[in-house]
């Protein structure tokens, strides 16, 4: 994967979504930058939240609600923009995350973690290459 294209499209897409979210929940700006939780728990009014994928595994949603976690994000996708198309992933673990977050009360949000790909690295099982 060329990573450097990755990061260049990510970084932006985060920035904008900081700027977004900063407009409607004040003091969100200040948190995402935060380095540590015991910074991040002093901001009065924060919402705890974490964000999920296959890497975590099979997560234990009950203790996450335990510990007054109030929304995940969780990828639900990955792809590669090809020249000869796009090439979308589903994350193997969205649905049982989505599903188990969401009976512990957690709130849930999705997102798509998108890259620019070569059409000579890609590994998708859906890809002609």
């Amino acid at each position: 994967m060329r990573l450097g294209i990755c990061k260049r499209v990510v970084a932006p897409v985060l920035l904008a979504l900081v700027l977004i979210f900063s407009s409607v929940m004040p003091g969100f700006a200040a948190s995402a930058t935060i380095k540590t939780q015991k910074a991040a728990d002093a901001i009065e009014g924060g919402l705890r939240g974490i964000d999920v994928s296959k890497y975590q595994g099979t997560i234990n949603w009950q203790r996450v609600a335990a510990d007054d976690v109030e929304f995940a994000f969780i990828r639900a996708s990955i792809g590669n923009v090809l020249r000869s198309g796009y090439v979308l992933n589903p994350d193997d673990y969205f649905e049982y995350n989505a599903a188990q977050a969401s009976r512990y009360g957690i709130r849930v949000g999705a997102y798509h973690h998108a890259c620019l790909g070569d059409e000579k690295i890609s590994t998708s099982p859906w890809s002609s290459t």
